[in-house]
């Protein structure tokens, strides 16, 4: 194996991204809304356990990194609140459909600025798009259909978390590596 393909191949540490995990009726609820418009997309369902609200996404970041994000953010402090979903959309460069909000919570963007400016803090750079809040719930999508506005979906969130990327063969899959509570500060929960 020549050294160029080596180097391709060579770990470039964790994949990771900050999110809120559903509370288990929410997700169950959410798969039950959806599941009509994502069977008729011929998109991929995202699993029940991989669904989350990306509040800032890293990329790969080596192990000191983690530890510069989990102290980043322990440093949070904003109260639960909750989210609403009433629109189901297609994002075409993406190829995703997702659930999205006509009015994103003014607590939600709080806590993406206070956790993206304790990140920054930490020279750890972000990816730069805004933030939309939603909740992908199909890929690879070929036939959107059942777009537009569905009954709201109420999204309690009362936690946020560090998460992984894994790259399993059939679909990225999500895992947890520590969960903090809204409105508190230190100690994060244990990893679901």
């Amino acid at each position: 194996m020549s050294s160029h393909r080596m180097q391709q191949q060579a770990p470039r540490g964790r994949r990771v991204f900050f999110a809120i995990p559903p509370q288990e009726a929410c997700r169950m609820a959410l798969v039950h809304a959806v599941r009509k418009a994502v069977r008729a997309s011929g998109g991929r369902p995202v699993l029940p356990p991989d669904l989350h609200i990306t509040l800032a996404f890293i990329g790969h970041a080596a192990p000191e990194q983690l530890t510069l994000l989990q102290s980043a953010a322990a440093s949070v402090s904003v109260a639960p609140f909750e989210f609403q979903f009433d629109h189901l959309e297609h994002w075409a460069r993406p190829q995703v459909l997702c659930v999205s909000g006509s009015r994103p919570p003014r607590a939600g963007e709080a806590l993406v600025h206070a956790l993206r400016s304790a990140i920054v803090r930490h020279d750890i750079r972000l990816d730069p798009h805004p933030w939309k809040p939603h909740v992908t719930v199909a890929r690879n999508v070929v036939s959107p259909h059942l777009l537009g506005p569905i009954a709201p979906l109420r999204w309690p969130a009362a936690e946020f978390g560090l998460f992984e990327s894994l790259d399993p063969p059939q679909a990225p899959r999500y895992r947890a590596l520590e969960l903090w509570p809204l409105a508190e500060r230190g100690t994060p929960m244990l990893a679901r």
